[in-house]
């Protein structure tokens, strides 16, 4: 590693000595250190004290850092609205550079056949790429697709949705619902596959509030005075 980092192998614990490492070499605080003496893998004993896992002073350690495990975008039971293109979830920024992405998107009986799904790489209110998904398969965008290249830390993903107007307008069932869908944005140097991170949306929206709100009635208060 090029420095030395000074601990107390009675006293400090594998916690501490993961803080060191990533203050010594400025690791990000989202990648994973992993400490590895003779054949064990140390990563989240974080309480134990480096003398009861075996390491002593002189002790030859390997230091593996690799990055979190992906990010789950995740819709269940995602309604129908009409037209335009309405967002079904964000995700968080991104730590580290995409390696790929996996969708699918699974339709309920009763969907629109005209109801379009897109998976959208945003910096800020910047549409950076947009891709169009097919239904009812599982999808992997990886380098070779710009939606990846471009995914770089602090940009973030979304799901959109549209449900296309074709012919005359048609009343639309009380929240029919149309798909469940779900994303994982996986991390280069990272063979991790529990999220690390999971999306989902609020569910308190004004669909959500009751149509009629009872007016509230003033309240008048008499005192003893009669005032």
């Amino acid at each position: 590693l090029g420095k030395a980092v000074e601990l107390e192998t009675e006293s400090d614990t594998l916690g501490e000595l993961q803080k060191a490492i990533r203050h010594h070499w400025q690791v990000h605080e989202k990648t994973i250190v992993k400490v590895v003496h003779d054949t064990s893998v140390h990563e989240s004993a974080e309480a134990e004290t480096l003398s009861a896992l075996g390491i002593e002073e002189g002790s030859h350690l390997t230091v593996i850092l690799e990055n979190p495990g992906p990010i789950l975008l995740k819709v269940q039971n995602l309604p129908c609205r009409a037209a335009d293109l309405h967002l079904a979830v964000r995700g968080g920024k991104l730590s580290h550079h995409c390696d790929r992405l996996q969708v699918e998107v699974t339709l309920k009986g009763g969907a629109p056949s005209h109801t379009e799904f897109f998976v959208t790489l945003r910096d800020g209110d910047a549409v950076l790429a947009r891709e169009q998904l097919s239904t009812d398969r599982q999808v992997t965008f990886g380098e070779e697709h710009e939606i990846v290249r471009l995914a770089k830390p602090d940009t973030f993903f979304v799901l959109e949705y549209s449900v296309a107007a074709t012919g005359p307008p048609r009343p639309v069932p009380p929240r029919p619902v149309v798909a469940d869908w779900i994303c994982l944005i996986f991390y280069v140097n990272s063979s991790i596959e529990v999220p690390s991170q999971i999306c989902e949306p609020e569910r308190r929206n004004m669909d959500d509030f009751p149509r009629r709100i009872r007016p509230v009635r003033p309240v008048r208060i008499r005192t003893r005075d009669g005032s």
